[in-house]
């Protein structure tokens, strides 16, 4: 409901970014004709298009106004800076991370050779689009699972965590699904790869199906690890998916480079790849499994403690239950008490119970 949300500055970005990429590229609609360095010069005024569009609705919209985003602020807060700094350096070098898996993958497949590197580019193609949902919903369950740990809601807690993890094969599963088909196969290589029925692509066209079957394949191992890098998020544990990360990348060289000597040509650097994945993923899901059972025994076991309120409305209980006997003993009534305002309940209408009960909830 706000002018961030009605004007889909995403979805706007995204269309100048398809308009000006056709134009530039290709020189259509009295644009100069770029080829690459159009695709480029698109993306970049799509991309400060969609920031600038962002600071004005921030900054005329009375909701945010109320926040005061824009106003000067002379003192840091050097705590809030540091803390900030502190998880979204692990995040940051974590997506940091990512970015040089598939580079290094690239450079790995291409040192075998041009064909089999545009076999990869088109099946990261499609991986690409299975991720974005995967990405999106572990972002979501991080932002989730903090508001149910702040709110210290641990029945949803579990099961959001649960869930949300849950969720994440689905995206995996229909990419699989689609790769193995092999009319499917060919409809999405057609998009890249020019004449598909030409002898001279056969090569090409099946080192691309075996690529995105094993991209498939990898796709659960790496939905899982952002489930539960997502839902660890919510909990501020960002560390150790950033060391998982790391050791992915750790990984997935050396193996990558002995496929290559042992003759398993690009479909084996991609397996190496997704067995770093795998065994990267372990130490993700025991951390949420022990993280998230070990603060829901902590967080129920504060407030099985007895506070000072409790002890209040124990005093409070049994002065109205002596109250009451004693009215009864003297024949003034029964179910007569003092409540918190010093009012006789029996002096009280239901009706106006209920009203109390309506305003301090």
């Amino acid at each position: 409901k706000t002018i961030l949300g009605k004007f889909s500055l995403n979805k706007i970005s995204s269309g100048i970014a398809a308009f000006l990429a056709y134009g530039l590229i290709f020189g259509k609609f009295y644009m100069p004709k770029w080829r690459v360095a159009g695709l480029g010069t698109a993306y970049s005024i799509a991309s400060w298009s969609a920031v600038s569009w962002h600071w004005v609705g921030l900054y005329l919209h009375p909701y945010f106004k109320s926040f005061k985003l824009f106003r000067p602020r002379w003192a840091a807060d050097w705590t809030i800076i540091k803390s900030i700094w502190k998880k979204g350096s692990m995040i940051a070098l974590l997506q940091v991370e990512d970015m040089a898996t598939l580079s290094a993958l690239a450079f790995l497949i291409g040192l075998i050779g041009a064909e089999d590197l545009a076999a990869y580019q088109v099946g990261m193609q499609f991986m690409t689009i299975t991720m974005m949902p995967i990405i999106v919903m572990s972002q979501s369950l991080g932002i989730l699972c903090s508001q149910y740990l702040g709110a210290k809601n641990m029945g949803n807690l579990r099961r959001i965590g649960h869930t949300g993890i849950l969720m994440e094969l689905a995206p995996p599963a229909i990419f699989i699904t689609l790769a193995v088909i092999t009319p499917i196969q060919k409809l999405l290589a057609s998009i890249f790869i020019d004449n598909v029925n030409d002898p001279s692509n056969q090569t090409l066209i099946s080192t691309t199906r075996n690529l995105m079957i094993i991209l498939g394949i990898i796709a659960f191992p790496n939905a899982l690890r952002f489930g539960f890098t997502g839902a660890l998020r919510g909990f501020l544990d960002t560390q150790l998916a950033m060391l998982m990360g790391m050791s992915i990348l750790a990984l997935e060289i050396p193996l990558g480079l002995a496929a290559r000597e042992v003759g398993l040509g690009a479909e084996g650097i991609i397996a190496a790849s997704c067995f770093a994945i795998f065994v990267s993923t372990i130490p993700l899901g025991l951390r949420w499994f022990w993280k998230s059972h070990k603060t829901i025994e902590q967080i129920e076991a504060a407030q099985q403690k007895p506070s000072c309120f409790g002890l209040f409305d124990k005093v409070q209980s049994g002065a109205n239950n002596l109250w009451n006997s004693a009215s009864s003993f003297f024949g003034y009534g029964e179910n007569v008490g003092v409540g918190n305002s010093g009012v006789e309940i029996s002096e009280v209408s239901d009706l106006e119970i209920e009203d109390a009960m309506y305003q301090m909830s």
